[in-house]
């Protein structure tokens, strides 16, 4: 007894709409979890905040570090990266 093959009208009407069920389940629950997220973090221990004592010397308070110890190195180097772009995108329009 040999198998029949499920049409390609068949196969879609049943994929189409588990799809659509699949997309509309992952649009409300991360609806819900985004509205719910202090809840949700709360139930899973997460501490979303941290209290720094001001003579707290030992506690990293600086969220985004430089690189750069003066603000003309920075604008140096973003001038040399503009610089490079320009040379590469050059390089592409003749090629």
């Amino acid at each position: 007894m040999t198998k029949k093959r499920m049409s390609n009208s068949r196969f879609m009407a049943i994929l189409i709409p588990v799809m659509g069920i699949i997309l509309l389940t992952t649009i409300i629950a991360n609806s819900l979890a985004m509205n719910y997220r202090g809840l949700i973090s709360t139930f899973f221990n997460h501490r979303t905040f941290k209290v720094v004592e001001a003579g707290d010397d030992s506690a990293d308070t600086e969220y985004f570090p430089s690189d750069f110890a003066t603000e003309e190195e920075l604008t140096e180097y973003n001038g040399q990266v503009a610089k490079d772009m320009e040379a590469e995108g050059l390089v592409l329009l003749e090629n």
